[in-house]
C-alpha cells in the first residue's frame, strides 16, 4: 500500500489533469480511484488544497491529528504538461 504522501501526490497529479480536461473520462475515473483510496484506505474523508506560488499545500486530519503536506507545483504539474505537449498521445 502506498503512503498517504504517495496517495496525495497521485491524487493531485490527476486532479490537475482532470481540472484542465474535464471531458477526459479516464482522468475522472482515476481521480475517483484516488479519492476513494484516501477516504477508505487512509480514513481521510476531507482535505483542503491551497495553491501557493511554488507549491501546493494539502491540509487534512488523520487519526484525529492535523496534517500538512507540501508538494512542489512543478512536480504535480509535470503530467499535465506532458499531456499538453503531446495531446494526441493522451487522446
Amino acid at each position: 500500500m502506498p503512503s498517504v504522501q504517495d496517495a496525495f501526490y497521485n491524487y493531485l497529479t490527476i486532479y490537475y489533469v482532470w481540472k484542465s480536461r474535464q471531458d477526459d473520462t479516464a482522468a475522472k475515473e482515476t481521480l475517483d480511484f484516488f479519492t476513494e483510496m484516501l477516504i477508505e484506505d487512509f480514513g481521510i474523508p476531507q482535505w483542503s488544497i491551497e495553491e501557493m506560488e511554488d507549491f501546493i499545500e494539502v491540509k487534512f486530519q488523520q487519526d484525529k491529528k492535523d496534517r500538512l503536506l507540501r508538494f512542489p507545483y512543478e512536480l504535480i504539474s509535470c503530467m499535465l504538461h506532458q499531456i499538453e505537449d503531446d495531446p494526441a498521445r493522451y487522446a
